[in-house]
């Protein structure tokens, strides 16, 4: 349904055009009234989720494909109105930067996908789930069956406007200036593939995840139908958790379901064939005999960066996988970007010294969650049942065995595999997943990034930068253009993902096993006395130090009786966080005695003691074959590929 450019004639693509500006005026407005800023996240996700599932291509009998959209599930989330701004949101980066649409007709694509598809798939849904309460079975009903007509409702007036270009533009001399088949053939073949494939995907989409959300997180549901008497008659109030509580969870298993669909994303460039009425010049010039002079004029008209969702001289591969991660960046950054520019509501209430309470609240929860609590170690899960000595030796092989493969491919598939570990661990996916992503951006990726240049990375030019007409000499390099290479991309991902690997296996290992059986066990491999017992004082530091930072900041809260204005809070706040800084340093220096006292106090001379007895049983031997089984499973990946 993404109509390219040249596709259609002036008459409809300003009409729709005009249809399009007060829509989104109108929904700017609504959200501008009923958005919450905590909202803009689910907004955000909910988006980036549509444009992931859009690359999933599926394949149709006669060489076409299609997609699915995903716009009613988010209208049914948070309304017509942030479907909207959220699946223009999509259609604009496809267009902009993929060449999926184009950019005369991109108020048509809005049109079909961004009001059409959401706006009566939620009304369908609203009829069906009128009265229903949330744990209906009518609801996930509803939400299949308005999904499933609101994308073949945008089908249907794609494959009008199409087919209306005969009827408005006729051939002249035997060819055709835009779309060259009539009405009843495109309307036709744009209902076949939507009725029969396309629309289906579609409706099992949606109703999975809003049944997901009936067993788990009903409240969303139940705020989304009509809040009438029966409605609350018909749910259980110990099942309905507050509303901040379900978004929050529906935000982490969004963002996590996006993340493992964009690492599977190269599975969509598998479906061979062509959406209809989205041919290139060639293609148009074997089935006719002649390329239209409208899609002639429309293929110069915009050159997106990454057309055809490619990447340069990449594999298709590796470039549609890039491709993913670019759009999600994309799209995430402009929905919080039209946030700001729409919804001003609560800023005159912000008070700029509580950012200093944050962080430092974000940093403390941060550190304790993923290392100084056992909660996730007492857990009832295969990982903790393990012998630790036997899990050391099992998660070290594994990090051995990612860093000696030199394939992405095999290294991609050691990080799925550690998901799939985690997931036997009954770890929480969206707190594992987050502690890895947000810092390996930010630290690889600096440390990557020259890389990708040809200075560092000779190798086949993707993007060139900047040509010199003389080859220019520097150090020992010469060169005579600056370019961002195949290689050099390649290894790049490869040294990130690698990274991203190796911190999730010993988030895994840190998480699943208690700190003492950690040390234990390097004492009885062999590790120096003094280096274990160096981990185990900067274990006590760190949490000391923690909870001693948030001690001071809530005593200078407790004294602070007045507020005199943001310049004055954030003065007062640089002020106080530089001489805390050295009121902590000599705290914790005076801390050493103490922490050393307290230690010997409670039996501690040197070596590290457990009160149960370690011992290997037949599942730590489990363990240990399922290790070499995965190491066993990407040699031969690897000799393969």
């Amino acid at each position: 349904m993404h109509i390219p450019d040249g596709y259609l004639g002036p008459i409809t693509f300003i009409s729709l055009w005009i249809v399009m500006i007060p829509a989104w005026a109108i929904a700017s407005s609504r959200l501008k009234r009923s958005l919450d800023t905590k909202q803009v996240p689910l907004l955000a996700v909910g988006a980036a989720f549509s444009f992931v599932i859009m690359l999933f291509n599926i394949p149709f009998p006669g060489g076409t494909t299609g997609h699915a959209v995903g716009g009613t599930f988010i209208a049914i989330m948070l309304g017509p109105a942030a479907a909207l701004v959220a699946e223009s949101v999509v259609l604009l980066i496809q267009a902009l930067f993929f060449g999926d649409g184009g950019i005369t007709t991109f108020g048509a694509n809005c049109f079909n996908m961004a009001f059409i598809l959401p706006c009566i798939g939620y009304v369908v849904y609203k009829l069906i789930t009128r009265h229903a309460g949330a744990r209906s079975a009518r609801v996930w009903i509803g939400a299949a069956i308005g999904s499933y007509v609101g994308i073949n409702a945008a089908a249907l007036c794609a494959g009008i406007e199409l087919g209306s270009q005969t009827i408005l533009y006729p051939a002249v001399n035997g060819q055709f200036t835009y779309f060259m088949y009539p009405v009843d053939i495109s309307v036709t073949v744009m209902l076949a593939g939507h009725m029969l494939a396309f629309g289906i995907a579609e409706a099992m989409i949606t109703a999975l995840i809003v049944a997901y959300l009936q067993k788990n997180d009903p409240a969303l549901l139940h705020l989304s139908l009509a809040t009438n008497k029966r409605a609350l008659e018909t749910s259980e109030p110990s099942e309905m958790p507050s509303a901040m509580t379900s978004k929050k969870r529906l935000l982490r298993r969004l963002l996590l379901a996006m993340i493992v669909l964009l690492i599977v994303a190269p599975l969509g460039i598998l479906a061979v064939g062509t959406a209809f009425g989205e041919w290139g010049s060639s293609l148009l010039q074997a089935l006719l005999g002649y390329v239209p002079a409208g899609v002639q004029g429309g293929e110069s008209l915009w050159k997106a960066p990454f057309v055809g969702y490619g990447f340069g001289n990449l594999d298709p591969e590796i470039g549609y996988w890039i491709s993913a991660i670019i759009g999600v960046i994309l799209i995430l950054g402009l929905v919080f970007i039209i946030q700001k520019s729409i919804s001003k509501k609560g800023k005159a209430h912000r008070r700029p010294h509580q950012f200093v309470e944050r962080t430092l609240n974000n940093v403390a929860e941060l550190v304790e969650t993923s290392f100084l609590t056992d909660q996730h170690a007492s857990r009832s899960g295969f990982l903790q049942g393990l012998d630790p000595r036997v899990k050391v030796v099992g998660f070290l092989a594994l990090l051995v065995a990612v860093n000696i493969f030199q394939d992405l491919r095999i290294v991609i598939f050691f990080y799925a595999m550690t998901l799939v570990i985690a997931a036997f661990a009954r770890l929480p996916m969206s707190f594992f997943i987050k502690r890895v992503w947000l810092a390996i951006p930010l630290f690889a990726g600096i440390v990557s990034a020259p890389a990708i240049l040809n200075i560092f990375t000779p190798g086949t030019p993707v993007i060139v930068l900047v040509h010199f007409d003389n080859t220019m000499y520097f150090w020992i390099f010469h060169f005579d253009s600056i370019s961002i290479t195949r290689e050099g991309i390649l290894s790049a991902v490869l040294f990130i993902f690698r990274v991203a690997t190796s911190i999730s296996l010993i988030l895994i290992l840190t998480m699943t096993t208690r700190w003492a059986a950690i040390l234990k066990s390097l004492r009885v491999f062999g590790v120096p006395q003094m280096f274990v017992l160096t981990l185990a004082m900067t274990y006590q530091y760190i949490q000391l130090l923690v909870r001693t930072i948030q001690e001071m900041y809530l005593a200078k809260k407790a004294r602070t009786i007045s507020y005199q204005g943001p310049s004055s809070s954030i003065n007062d706040a640089q002020h106080w966080m530089a001489s805390r800084i050295g009121v902590l340093f000599r705290k914790s220096y005076a801390m050493i005695d103490d922490v050393q006292a307290a230690m010997i106090a409670r039996g501690f001379h040197g070596e590290i003691h457990l009160l149960q007895k370690l011992t290997v049983h037949k599942k730590d031997v489990a363990w240990i074959l399922i290790i070499f089984a995965i190491i066993a499973i990407a040699t031969m990946l690897s000799i393969l590929w």
